[in-house]
């Protein structure tokens, strides 16, 4: 994990009491050694107890979620969140793009990019790794989020997931396709 430039986990991994602890222990270390960690709480995370909720995220520094996600992890009030642990919560909203919101209390939407969709499935995920590219290079949080649309945008014109996700060429079709100033 010493080479790692950061650590990742969905809301899945807490599905299961094994599962739960170790991937907080990884967390754990992560946050000992300043590695950055994001947490994608999914659909799953309104089962998990709530004290494993309040863990998980108060270990996470980068919190990434569906308008839907929002209310489970979130409920109404953002700065409480911010006071449980992240500094950064992106909340992907499909076609609609994206928006930032930091412990700052500052607020950034993100057009979505208007593609043919073909199949939705891994849109999220592949969302998510466009943003953990783009903040593992240093990027910023505005450059991270074009990334993460052009990602999740490449991923909606191909079917399946899994080896179907887009590719590097895939990604900068979509950038040179809406003039995306990035650097891939």
């Amino acid at each position: 994990m010493q080479n790692a430039g950061a650590v990742f986990s969905s809301g899945y991994s807490l599905a299961e009491d094994r599962l739960t602890e170790f991937t907080i222990s990884v967390f754990e270390q992560a946050s000992k050694m300043g590695i950055q960690r994001f947490f994608d709480p999914g659909p799953a995370f309104s089962q998990v107890d709530p004290q494993q909720r309040d863990r998980i995220l108060a270990l996470s520094e980068i919190l990434l979620l569906t308008d839907e996600e929002v209310p489970v992890a979130v409920g109404d009030d953002f700065s409480e969140l911010f006071r449980k642990g992240p500094s950064i919560v992106v909340v992907k909203r499909g076609p609609h793009g994206c928006a930032v919101y930091t412990r700052d209390g500052s607020v950034s939407q993100y057009s979505g990019l208007p593609v043919g969709v073909r199949d939705t499935t891994a849109a999220g995920d592949s969302f998510d790794a466009g943003f953990v590219a783009g903040m593992i290079r240093g990027w910023s949080l505005d450059k991270c989020a074009m990334l993460a649309n052009a990602v999740g945008a490449a991923k909606v014109q191909k079917l399946g997931g899994g080896r179907n996700v887009p590719t590097i060429d895939d990604v900068r079709a979509v950038a040179d396709e809406f003039s995306l100033d990035l650097e891939l």
